[in-house]
C-alpha cells in the first residue's frame, strides 16, 4: 500500500480562471497517434470557483463526486434561474456518471465546489466509484485507490484522515472500518483496463 494526501499534488489553475485541478493519478494513452495529453484514465480533484463551461472529452466517460458544498448542476448552457432544467445533478458524496462528450455548463451556488473526478477513455478503461459509509471488506481489483472524505477511516492498519488516501498494490482483502462520527464517506475507485480487440 502507498499513502498519499491531496495537498502533495500541485494545483494547476484553469485557463479561464474558473478553478484549479490537482491530478492525482493517470495513465497516458499509449497510442503514438493520440494528441498530447491524451489519457486512458485520470483521477483528479478540482476546485470549481465559479459557474462556467465544462471541458469536453471526446470518447471519455466521467464520474464526478462532490466533496465540499454543491450541488453541481450540469446544463446545456448557462442556467438562468430555474428556467433551464439540468441534464445531470451531482450531489455531495454521491458519485455521478455522465459522458464527457457533451457540451455542458457547470452551475454552482455561492460557495466553491470541490469535486473528485474520474475519467476513462472508452474501450481502454472503465471506472467504478463507490462511496463507502459502513464497515466492510474490500477486495481490490485492477488499479484501486481509497480516498477519505472525513477523518478517522481505517483501512486495515492504516488510518486515513480527510483527503488522505491509499493506493492498493495487491488483491488482498482489506477490512474497512467507519469512524465513530463520520462526516463523509470513504471513496473507493477501481480502474479496470480493457484490452484492445484482436
Amino acid at each position: 500500500m502507498r499513502r498519499f494526501a491531496l495537498q502533495e499534488f500541485p494545483a494547476e489553475p484553469w485557463k479561464n480562471g474558473g478553478g484549479m485541478t490537482r491530478t492525482l493519478f493517470s495513465r497516458p494513452c499509449p497510442d503514438d497517434s493520440a494528441p498530447f495529453g491524451a489519457f486512458d484514465w485520470r483521477i483528479s480533484v478540482a476546485e470549481i470557483a465559479e459557474s462556467g463551461p465544462f471541458s469536453r472529452f471526446q470518447g471519455v466517460d466521467r464520474v464526478a463526486t462532490i466533496l465540499e458544498n454543491g450541488p453541481l448542476r450540469l446544463t446545456k448552457g448557462p442556467a438562468l434561474g430555474s428556467l433551464m432544467q439540468p441534464l445531470f445533478v451531482a450531489e455531495r458524496h454521491q458519485p455521478l456518471v455522465f459522458p464527457g462528450d457533451l457540451a455542458l455548463h457547470g452551475n454552482i451556488g455561492d460557495d466553491p465546489v470541490l469535486c473528485l473526478n474520474v475519467m476513462t477513455r472508452r474501450g481502454a478503461a472503465h471506472a467504478t466509484v463507490t462511496a463507502i459509509h459502513a464497515d466492510t471488506m474490500l477486495v481490490p481489483q485492477g488499479f484501486t485507490i481509497l480516498f477519505a472524505a472525513s477523518d478517522g477511516w481505517l483501512a486495515g492498519d492504516a488510518r486515513l484522515d480527510c483527503y488522505q488516501g491509499l493506493v492498493l498494490d495487491d488483491e488482498r482483502a482489506l477490512e474497512i472500518r467507519v469512524p465513530t462520527c463520520p462526516r463523509g464517506p470513504l471513496i473507493a475507485i477501481v480502474i479496470a483496463t480493457q484490452s484492445a480487440p484482436g
